[in-house]
């Protein structure tokens, strides 16, 4: 049996134990092998928003292996959560927190722009 095939039949909570424990490389290509396509497929939901407020950035694909090993580091089995279910919220959250950032920005410029409105119309 190949060692890919082997991964694809040990349980996600085991392949957790195993990085928490020692960094196991094997396991941690594992997990983001087994997970990435949860992560892009929620990244890609939240792109469309990212793009129209100037956010998105090609490298928040880049930053998903970490994204995923952070959530294996932060994942604790006695919530009663699997992994899979805890990647997609912590993945959620790193969107919903990009987004959360650039509107802050966005709205630093609106009332920017007002306050340059108030002053150009009181010096008149």
């Amino acid at each position: 049996m190949e060692t890919n095939e082997l991964l694809g039949t040990i349980p996600d909570i085991f392949l957790v134990d195993k990085i928490k424990e020692g960094d196991c490389e094997r396991s941690i290509k594992g997990i983001i092998k087994r997970h990435s396509p949860l992560c892009m497929k929620i990244i890609r939901r939240y792109t469309p928003a990212m793009v129209v407020t100037n956010s998105f950035s090609p490298e928040m694909y880049k930053e998903m292996n970490v994204l995923i090993y952070q959530s294996v580091i932060s994942f604790n089995p006695d919530k009663k959560v699997k992994f899979s279910t805890w990647l997609g919220n912590q993945t959620r959250y790193f969107c919903l927190n990009i987004l959360n950032k650039s509107s802050k920005r966005i709205r630093l410029l609106m009332v920017d722009c007002k306050d340059v409105d108030v002053i150009a119309y009181n010096d008149v």
